[in-house]
């Protein structure tokens, strides 16, 4: 028998209207500043930093870009496809620029913060042992159904399903497997990794030391995570030999028994500061993008079917797909691109000018910070950029054109473990779609900062059933 067709649905709300947009950044008042005449703004003027909106706006306006004071520095804001091949031109003449709660989180030897030769040498490292393997998709496999089965078994006691806890414990889990592998012994450690990820964006230094504010418990959290990590460094080197270690078998092992870029061991705070940053970026990012993988496709039939017919040619039983099809799968290539693209969780990128460079006629001075906007280039350098459009992928129709696409950054500094992000969302459509329906219940309100979302975002999940005759509104009306 074909597989049932796969089928969501948007479902409008009854009852109270519905609610009002999300309030901007609290802080919009004090930190609007006014422009003067060269089109800088005097005074704080660091809105556009809290607000994403308002960024966008400026840009969509300004194409490539506008200056503007920041408290008191003097940034750059670009956006566009030019602007994006132009930093991966310029990298290695650009530092990284996030906040000082950002770098107390991932800590001062992770690639990810870092530059030079050090930033070089880890990336070839922990970028060989994020390799996607077979073992990957199996587990990608296993944990995707547990949490489509949680999901509808929830959406069956109470008529939906709040996804985003969901996502959350999704995500942890194909990060900490990806890390530890074998030694994934870490479920303890959830709510510390939460805390962590909650308090990377201080605006203000001292609430570092308050200990009601985010910054403060993502520090102690973050001691707790050092200390769990330093745990199973130990339990590695006293159970394997670097000999004995299988090439790539995962990340804790790779980096324990790894070298710095003089050939030295590595010391265990790099080796800490670095997990840490990849329980960070693979956790914080990933989880909002699966949350967005079921949004974005609750109204789109047409390419849901499209991907049931090819996943239909992978499935064998109730097998995980191998790694050579997921690979392979061009609409799932071209779907999970676009929400990507339409919804990237780093929405910008933070440089700061290692040496005085030159954009545009403009001149960046030595030290100026720069907001290099990825989310303006996809919607503002793509025909049709606000819409779902996945065709756009597709090298057969654009030969010669490729959009505008930097979800995961660009050049020297790009995300590391963006493979595992296309995979785990496709292995999750590989799940969903042909025995799964939804529908988006309600939406909430969309939170803006640090990274867009619907956290509040509800859904009601049902298994799809081959032998029933009706419409999908008389099968989700049954439950």
């Amino acid at each position: 028998m074909a597989p049932p067709r796969a089928h969501a649905k948007v479902v409008a709300r009854a009852g109270p209207a519905p609610r009002a947009p999300a309030p901007r950044c609290p802080l919009a008042p004090i930190l609007r500043g006014t422009e003067d005449a060269r089109g800088m703004v005097a005074g704080p003027g660091a809105e556009a930093l809290f607000d994403r909106d308002v960024a966008f706006r400026r840009l969509r306006e300004q194409a490539p870009g506008f200056r503007s004071r920041v408290f008191v520095q003097d940034w750059t804001f670009l956006t566009g496809k030019k602007v994006l091949q132009w930093l991966s031109e310029v990298e290695e003449d650009t530092l990284p620029n996030y906040p000082q709660s950002f770098r107390d989180m991932v800590g001062p030897k992770a690639a990810l913060v870092s530059s030079g030769a050090w930033h070089r040498h880890m990336y070839k490292v922990i970028s060989a042992g994020l390799t996607v393997k077979q073992e990957d998709v199996d587990h990608f496999h296993i944990i995707c159904k547990e949490a489509l089965e949680e999901m509808t078994e929830i959406t069956e006691q109470d008529g939906c399903v709040l996804a985003e806890p969901i996502m959350r414990k999704l995500t942890y889990k194909a990060v900490v497997t990806k890390v530890f592998g074998k030694h994934s012994d870490f479920d303890e450690y959830f709510e510390e990794l939460l805390a962590v990820t909650d308090g990377m964006i201080a605006i203000f230094p001292f609430e570092k030391y308050l200990p009601w504010c985010a910054y403060y418990k993502g520090i102690q959290a973050r001691k707790k995570l050092a200390s769990g990590i330093q745990k199973v460094i130990d339990k590695v080197r006293e159970s394997e030999l670097p000999s004995n270690v299988e090439t790539n078998s995962d990340i804790i092992s790779t980096l324990v028994f790894g070298v710095d870029e003089a050939g030295l061991p590595l010391t265990d705070s790099a080796i800490v500061d670095n997990v840490i940053a990849l329980l960070i970026g693979g956790f914080d990012n990933t989880f909002s993008t699966m949350g967005w993988l079921f949004f974005t496709l609750a109204e789109e039939e047409e390419w849901l079917n499209q991907l049931a017919a090819e996943f239909s040619n992978s499935r064998v039983g109730d097998a995980a797909p191998t790694r050579g099809d997921v690979s392979n799968w061009k609409v799932g290539d071209m779907v999970s691109k676009e929400v990507l693209r339409m919804h990237s969780a780093v929405g910008a990128l933070f440089r700061k000018a290692g040496k005085e460079l030159k954009f545009n006629g403009w001149t960046i001075p030595k030290g100026s910070p720069m907001y290099i906007s990825s989310r303006g280039a996809h919607l503002l350098d793509n025909e049709h950029g606000s819409g779902f459009h996945p065709e756009r992928f597709d090298p057969a129709l654009n030969a010669g054109s490729d959009p505008a696409y930097f979800p995961f950054g660009n050049g020297p500094r790009i995300c590391s473990g963006r493979h595992i992000v296309y995979f785990l969302m496709k292995v999750m459509l590989f799940n969903a779609v042909p025995d799964y329906r939804w529908e988006i219940v309600d939406m909430g309100e969309f939170r803006k900062f640090p990274i867009p979302s619907y956290p509040y975002l509800k859904i009601k999940m049902v298994r799809a059933n081959p032998e029933q005759i009706g419409s999908v509104d008389q099968m989700l009306a049954s439950i």
